[in-house]
C-alpha cells in the first residue's frame, strides 16, 4: 500500500469524501453514495486537511488539486485515506471467519474461510485503496450473513454504493418488522447527518439522484473503453464477469469451488444456499450491465463464495477435507507470491505479458505503479524517461525534471538513446486510434526491457 501510487479513481473519492463529510455536499460525485467516501475522509479531517476549492462538480480535478497542488504530501494523504479501507478489509476477513465458525461450529473451518478471504489477490488489491468497493463488499456480507446485524448493515450497504441495493431482497428473508424499521431508520440517519438536514425526504431524494446519476453515466458509456479478449465495445458483454472471474481468481480457489459442489448439493445447508443465491444474483444482474470496467464491480461475491466453499467442504469426507487444506495452503502461497502486484494479478491461464489482450483498466493497470517506475529508473541511473502514464499519479511530482510526458499521438518517433515507459492500459487503447503502439514502437526501433509491477512496460531506443 505504501508503494502504490494513486489509482485512477482514488483522488476523486478522497476529494468527494472531504466535501461530503466537511460541507455536506452529497451531490458532489453524485454517482457515489456518501458513507465510504466520508469514512475515507475521517483520518484526513482529524489530521487537519480541508476540502479542496474547485468550481463545479469535478471530482477528478478536485482530487488532483488536493493531492498535487495544495502543498500537502500526496503519500501521506493517500495513506490516511486508505487506512479506513484496510480496516474494512480486515473486518471482512473476521466476518467471514465468525460466520463460518458459527455455521459449522468449527474454528478450523473458519480459519480456512479467513485464509481464502485474506489471501485473495483481488480483495487484497482493493482492500488497500481509497475507493468504495471494499465498503459495499463488507456491508453486503454482513447484511446477508448476520441476521442480528441485518438492519444496520443493509442501510450501510445502500449508503456505500448504488449496487448495494441488491441486498434489499435479502432484508426480508427471515426478518422481523423491527429489522426493516432499523434498516430504514439507519439509512435515513446516515444521509441526514452527512447532509446536515432534518428534512425526512432528503435521504430518499438523494438516493434517487444517485441512481439517476449512475443511469446517466451508463447512458454515456461510449466515452469509456470497454475491453474483453481483444475486442472493444460500447455495450459490454454478458460473459465479461465470467471471463474476469476465470482469469483473475487463483487456480486453487477454482479447484476448491469444483470440489465443494458435490457436498454443497448433497447437504444443501441453508447458509450455503443463501451465499450462493446472493453471489448468483449479483453476478447475474451485473452481467446485464452495459458498462464493464473491472472485476471490482462484482467484488461483493467473493466473501460469499469463500464462505460457501468452507462450509460445504466441512461437510465433505476426510480425503476431500485434506485436499481442501492443501488447496487453501496453495491459495495462501499464491497471495504471498503475488505481492505487491495484486491489482495486476492474473492466474496461470493468462501469461502476464498477454494480460492486456484479455482485460485492461482496473483489472490490470489503474496507475498503481508510477512510484515503482520512478524507483526503478533511479536505480538504473536513467537521466530522462519519456512516459505515457494512465492513473491518478502525477508524473511531474514523482520524477521532477527527470521525465517528460509522451504519447503515440505525437506521431514523432522516440529520440535515439531514449527510454520510454508505457502504461499497458494506453498501449491497448492505442489500437482504437489512428496509430497503434506496435507500429509506433517498431518505427522508433524501441526494444522491450521490462515490466514494472505488471502495469508499465519499459522500452529502450538504441
Amino acid at each position: 500500500m505504501l508503494d502504490d501510487t494513486a489509482t485512477a479513481d482514488e483522488a476523486a473519492h478522497i476529494a468527494a469524501g472531504l466535501l461530503k463529510l466537511q460541507e455536506g455536499r452529497l451531490d458532489f460525485y453524485a454517482t457515489q453514495a456518501p458513507l465510504i467516501e466520508s469514512l475515507i475522509a475521517v483520518p484526513l479531517t482529524m489530521a487537519g486537511h480541508r476540502a479542496p476549492r474547485v468550481e463545479g462538480n469535478r471530482p477528478w480535478v478536485a482530487g488532483h488539486t488536493l493531492l498535487y497542488r495544495s502543498g500537502h504530501d500526496p503519500a501521506r494523504v493517500l495513506l490516511l485515506a486508505r487506512l479506513p479501507v484496510v480496516a474494512l478489509f480486515l473486518c471482512l476477513c473476521f466476518a467471514v471467519f465468525f460466520f463460518v465458525r458459527r455455521v459449522t461450529g468449527n474454528s478450523v473451518a473458519g480459519l480456512g474461510a479467513f485464509a481464502l478471504t485474506g489471501f485473495c489477490p483481488t480483495l487484497l488489491a482493493h482492500g488497500r485503496l481509497a475507493t468504495v468497493d471494499m465498503g459495499v463488499t463488507l456491508f453486503a456480507f454482513l447484511a446477508v450473513a448476520f441476521v442480528r446485524a441485518k438492519g444496520v448493515s443493509t442501510a450501510a450497504a445502500l449508503a456505500s454504493k448504488v449496487s448495494g441495493i441488491l441486498v434489499v431482497p435479502f432484508l426480508f428473508f427471515r426478518a422481523r418488522w423491527r429489522t426493516i424499521v432499523i434498516a430504514v431508520a439507519s439509512f435515513m440517519l446516515v444521509y441526514l447527518l452527512l447532509g446536515r438536514t432534518f428534512d425526512p425526504t432528503y435521504p430518499f431524494r438523494m438516493y434517487w439522484s444517485e441512481i439517476n446519476a449512475v443511469r446517466g453515466f451508463y447512458a454515456e458509456r461510449h466515452i469509456l473503453p470497454q475491453f474483453l479478449l481483444g475486442e472493444f465495445s460500447r455495450d459490454g458483454w454478458p460473459h465479461y464477469y465470467l471471463v474476469a472471474l476465470a482469469v483473475k481468481t487463483p487456480l486453487p480457489v477454482l479447484a476448491l469451488f469444483a470440489l465443494a459442489l458435490g457436498p454443497a448439493i448433497r447437504k444443501r445447508r441453508l447458509e450455503v444456499l443463501l451465499c450462493a443465491a446472493f453471489a448468483a444474483l449479483f453476478l447475474l444482474l451485473s452481467s446485464f450491465s452495459s458498462l464493464n470496467l473491472g472485476i471490482r464491480h462484482i467484488l461483493p461475491i467473493y466473501p460469499f463464495v469463500y464462505a460457501a466453499i468452507a462450509i460445504a467442504l466441512f461437510d465433505a469426507n476426510v480425503w476431500m477435507r485434506r485436499t481442501a487444506a492443501i488447496l487453501i495452503a496453495l491459495h495462501a502461497l499464491v497471495g504471498i507470491a503475488a505481492y505487491p502486484s495484486y491489482l495486476s494479478y492474473f492466474n496461470p491461464f493468462v501469461p502476464m505479458r498477454e494480460a492486456d489482450r484479455v482485460l485492461i483498466d482496473s483489472n490490470l493497470d489503474w496507475g498503481q505503479d508510477l512510484g515503482r517506475l520512478e524507483q526503478w529508473a533511479r536505480e538504473q541511473n536513467i537521466p530522462l524517461l519519456h512516459v505515457h502514464y494512465f492513473g491518478g499519479g502525477n508524473v511531474e511530482h514523482e520524477f521532477g525534471n527527470r521525465a517528460v510526458r509522451w504519447s503515440v499521438a505525437k506521431r514523432v518517433p522516440l529520440p535515439k538513446g531514449s527510454w520510454f515507459a508505457l502504461s499497458r492500459h494506453f498501449y491497448r487503447l492505442s489500437f482504437t486510434t489512428a496509430v497503434d503502439y506496435d507500429t509506433y514502437l517498431k518505427a522508433s526501433n524501441a526494444r522491450y526491457v521490462t515490466t514494472i509491477g505488471g502495469s508499465i512496460d519499459v522500452y529502450r531506443v538504441p
